[in-house]
């Protein structure tokens, strides 16, 4: 049909555009500098994923759900009545319900902190601190692992199949974050400059003509 042959083109175009850019970026840049950037940018995606399945984890499910998403368009289905994994009465959170949903709303910042004291502690390493540094250092990142394991939920949906949370997305993020605090430093700082460069471009034009996020909208109205 001619929107499937139109999607194929668009497909297309943008492979060749990246191909092309990769191109230029492999002339320009030296071959060793090129293979970091791409193992810090790796370990910077797995990093991202592994604190998104902890923030998914401990929210609260939605009534709606998704059921289709084909062609940057995406079909809801209102959900009726309580679902499995859903939030029931005070039996998802290991504390109080009330206390849990205050310390809930914390928990990306917590994710957060967690991965600013992974650098500290990958950096004593680097550096060659003593180690009351590096005592001072994980002592925060296991307070942080102890809250949410108290906050852990404890009705999981089928579709949550990482165990162990949040055991799991915490040493991932910080086994991510050492192996990038080892990797060369100009390497670092060029990712940093190209991950400026991308939220840029994402806050400044992706986020606000986004074909998902405005469908979305037109659900919700």
């Amino acid at each position: 049909t001619l929107s499937s042959s139109s999607a194929a083109s668009d497909v297309y175009k943008r492979q060749v555009i990246t191909g092309l850019f990769s191109g230029v970026l492999a002339l320009v840049l030296d071959l060793g500098d090129l293979a970091n950037m791409i193992s810090i940018g790796t370990l910077m995606a797995f990093s991202v994923v592994c604190g998104g399945v902890i923030i998914l984890r401990y929210k609260e499910k939605s009534h709606t759900r998704s059921t289709n998403f084909h062609e940057g368009r995406q079909e809801h289905e209102t959900i009726n009545g309580p679902q499995e994994g859903e939030i029931k009465g005070h039996s998802y959170f290991s504390c109080s319900e009330g206390l849990a949903r205050i310390l809930v709303s914390f928990v990306p910042w917590m994710v957060i902190y967690f991965t600013m004291f992974s650098i500290a502690f990958a950096l004593s390493f680097r550096i060659s601190t003593s180690l009351w540094v590096k005592i001072v250092c994980i002592i925060p990142l296991l307070l942080i692992y102890l809250m949410l394991q108290i906050l852990r939920p404890k009705d999981i949906p089928e579709s949550f199949k990482c165990p162990l949370v949040p055991l799991i997305p915490l040493l991932g993020i910080l086994i991510n974050v050492y192996l990038i605090v080892q990797l060369p430093v100009d390497s670092i700082y060029r990712v940093l400059v190209w991950s400026l460069i991308g939220f840029l471009i994402y806050f400044g034009y992706g986020i606000r003509n986004s074909k998902l996020n405005k469908y979305e909208e037109e659900v919700i109205q």
